[in-house]
């Protein structure tokens, strides 16, 4: 073989493995493995075995080409191609498979591609960057498409919520927020565009609102970040004469929750009944599904809102206002009920910490983990199932604990080794926490396990003892970075862990 420029080797024999030379005895540029290559006499053809034609929906011409390759960018993910073509038609077009010659169409909901039109592309942080023009002047606006995301979108060329210009062409997708110093705590998303008048519009503050600004539309989009269903607000209870038995000169207050299938969130401020008559009732209508914001209503059915509860609590008219612990459940109602207290409640306290999550966490918890005997090595006694359980941890928290792992019936001075699996997440240790029993007796409850200690994986833990550390978390602590999480009805929402 003879590459120009450089000394001529010989080689006797072609295969796709160099089996009998130490590779590193190759010329420069020659690959140990080839794959996909078929070996001729004076030639090697590359993507053998592989489609090399790329087959259209269309016989239209290509007028842009481009070899795209995704860079890992989290654990567990893997280097891929994305060859991407476009025609004269103005179909930008993927190879799906890769390797299998089949194009498949790349659209987006906000973008249109010209026909008749040239692509230019290129790829950063792992986006391919497209632009369209008739070699001498754009056609269209740039698009961006995500490697990793499948998506098509505009590429925005102004920064996201910079505050709106006077005749000024916008396109769909771009935020502004009103000019006066630090806007107005809203977002407007264009919908349609064109150009500005040269007098600013009045900004619309209700959720979705919209507003005409010459060619353009704005829609009030506001992006929220949350965790966890909010507080409500203050009910507002009213007096119903003759509807209770609270007695003469007492201020009601009472507060209310939302709970869903993950817990309660902490309670609202109180609305107040002043100063009772005898026989009052305090009554309120709790607010409908359909009046909250349009990220909750949007929420997944584990997340949605399902209920309210409401707490009470009463002073001799003009005390100072009951401290939280004083507040007593009166019950739970489903959203726009009407409900009517009648007199001091008696049920538990409100929550004073917020547990109703509206996302799924950070990490996931770890796998059961394995539970061996390690005879005459501890001092557990005979005739105990012991259980552990296993949790996650790094700089920003401690994951849920896993399912439990179980040593059945052990002998006397046994202890319990625990092997730590490897992992590709993002972890700083893994805290084991141990509970035992009797042989045979019920398993126990989550709270009466005990930290044993954190250990890093690759290592055995050896469980010599009954643990006696803290019981492990009940609230998914955060993992990792905040997420944006884009939601239908109206929001943009960013979620965290606790």
């Amino acid at each position: 073989m003879n590459f120009d420029g450089f000394t001529p080797h010989e080689f006797t024999r072609f295969g796709g493995l160099v089996d009998n030379d130490d590779p590193t005895v190759l010329p420069m540029g020659v690959a140990a493995v080839c794959r996909n290559c078929r070996f001729q006499l004076t030639t090697v053809a590359t993507r053998y075995g592989l489609q090399t034609a790329l087959q259209s929906p269309n016989q239209a011409a290509i007028t842009g080409l481009a070899g795209l390759i995704y860079t890992p960018e989290n654990p567990g993910e893997t280097l891929f191609q994305v060859p991407m073509v476009f025609d004269t038609d103005g179909y930008l077009l993927i190879e799906k498979p890769v390797g299998s010659g089949h194009l498949v169409r790349v659209q987006g909901p906000l973008v249109t591609q010209p026909s008749n039109a040239h692509a230019l592309m290129t790829e950063a942080y792992n986006r391919a960057l497209i632009a369209y023009s008739n070699l001498k002047t754009p056609l269209a606006p740039i698009n961006v498409y995500g490697l990793n995301t499948q998506q098509l979108d505009p590429y925005g060329q102004k920064p996201l919520g910079a505050a709106w210009l006077a005749s000024t062409a916008y396109l769909v997708g771009e935020y502004v927020q009103p000019t006066a110093t630090g806007g107005n705590g809203h977002l407007y998303r264009c919908t349609i565009a064109g150009a500005t008048k040269a007098t600013e519009p009045t900004w619309p503050l209700a959720e979705n609102a919209t507003v005409t600004d010459g060619g353009v539309t704005w829609e009030e989009l506001t992006p929220v970040l949350v965790n966890r269903l909010p507080a409500p607000n203050s009910p507002q209870p009213t007096r119903l004469a003759g509807g209770g038995t609270f007695a003469a000169g007492r201020d009601v207050y009472l507060q209310i929750t939302y709970l869903n299938p993950q817990g309660e969130s902490i309670p609202s401020a109180a609305g107040i009944l002043v100063n009772t008559n005898l026989n009052d009732a305090a009554r309120f209508t709790v607010p409908t599904l359909a009046s909250l914001a349009g990220w909750i209503r949007g929420l997944a059915s584990a997340y949605k809102l399902t209920s309210v509860n409401v707490y009470e609590a009463d002073v001799v008219t003009g005390a100072a206002a009951p401290s939280p612990a004083s507040f007593a459940l009166v019950g739970n109602f489903a959203p726009g009920a009407t409900v009517t207290v009648t007199n001091t409640a008696a049920g538990a306290a409100p929550p004073s910490a917020n547990t109703a999550r509206v996302t799924p966490g950070g990490l996931t918890p770890p796998a059961t983990p394995t539970v061996g005997r390690a005879s005459g090595s501890g001092t557990f006694a005979a005739g105990r199932d012991v259980y552990i359980i296993a949790t996650f941890t790094n700089a920003l928290g401690e994951t849920l604990p896993s399912l439990a792992g179980m040593l059945s019936d052990t002998l006397l001075d046994d202890a319990i080794q625990v092997p730590i699996p490897s992992t590709l997440d993002q972890i700083t240790g893994v805290n084991l926490y141990e509970a035992n029993v009797a042989t045979g007796a019920a398993a126990p409850a989550t709270n009466s396990y005990a930290l044993v200690g954190s250990f890093q994986p690759l290592t055995t833990a050896t469980i010599t003892a009954p643990a006696s550390g803290p019981p492990p978390p009940l609230c998914q602590h955060r993992l990792h970075q905040p997420q944006r999480k884009p939601e239908r009805n109206g929001r943009s929402v960013h979620v965290h862990q606790c």
